[in-house]
């Protein structure tokens, strides 16, 4: 859409309205994506996790990276994998947007403000 003719459109608070609540439902959905507490006991507790953590596990336990920087290595490189793949077959970026982009970042930090006090109550309980 031509930006001139959306900042002289009737409905131009309304796109703004709108774009807002998108981002502020991204992160949210980014925020609840991050605390799943059954998943985070299953990364502390080091049992089968789904395919996505448990090949940031792998790696994390074979090369001195904790888990939060995995993760985020990781899902950061496949938002890249999937811009790339966008270009290369259809000419154009197709799937990924902010909110690919800011979750992608973020939840690895999630998990790891999650994984601190989970991490001690795995010690304290667990062990």
């Amino acid at each position: 859409m031509d930006q001139n003719k959306l900042t002289w459109s009737p409905f131009h608070k309304l796109h703004m309205m709108n774009a807002a609540a998108q981002f502020s439902s991204t992160m949210a959905t980014m925020v609840t994506a991050g605390l799943p507490i059954v998943k985070a006991l299953e990364v502390t507790a080091n049992v089968v996790v789904l395919a996505g953590e448990g090949m940031v596990l792998a790696v994390c336990q074979v090369f001195p990276v904790k888990f939060a920087a995995g993760k985020v290595g990781f899902d950061v490189t496949l938002v890249l994998l999937a811009t790339a793949l966008s270009f290369l077959f259809l000419g154009h970026l197709e799937g990924v947007r902010e909110g690919t982009v800011v979750a992608a970042i973020c939840v690895g930090m999630v998990v790891k403000l999650v994984n601190k006090p989970l991490g001690r109550f795995a010690e304290k309980y667990l062990s």
